[in-house]
């Protein structure tokens, strides 16, 4: 019975654990967007391209991918976190890996597997009820 309850409370704690890791989310939420991007502070207008995230997925207004679902997020120091995506555009279904940094409260950098790079600026204003960094 002792080695039965001890299995079990093990397995347990494993699958916990495991859970954890696989349902951390995006470190930020709310809109991003693409222009003027290294400006200080929100951006007061938020048009054209930009990156939404919302719970466990992010959208993307401009490129081949709109949706994107989290699949694994990993924090690899104070402000950098390593994040699988997959995506799925009907004839295609993939993963998307990238590292996205926190540069401050109103500016995020994404460097993409693939080797592309670009900054993000919090859309500002009301634009959305949580635009936000979160640690």
């Amino acid at each position: 019975m002792r080695v039965g309850t001890l299995l079990f409370a093990s397995l347990l704690g494993l699958a916990a654990g495991t859970a954890a890791l696989a349902d951390t989310g995006y470190p930020v939420s709310g809109r991003w967007t693409y222009q003027d991007a290294k400006a200080d502070g929100p951006s007061p207008t938020c048009g054209g391209r930009v990156m939404t995230f919302t719970g466990m997925q992010r959208f993307d207004t401009g490129g081949g991918v709109s949706q994107y679902r989290n699949v694994r997020t990993e924090k690899t120091d104070a402000t950098t976190y390593r994040i699988v995506d997959e995506f799925f555009n009907v004839m295609i279904r993939g993963k998307a890996g990238l590292t996205l940094q926190i540069r401050d409260p109103d500016h995020i950098a994404i460097l993409l597997d693939t080797g592309e790079g670009f900054m993000l600026r919090r859309c500002g204003n009301g634009q959305s009820g949580a635009d936000q960094a979160s640690e």
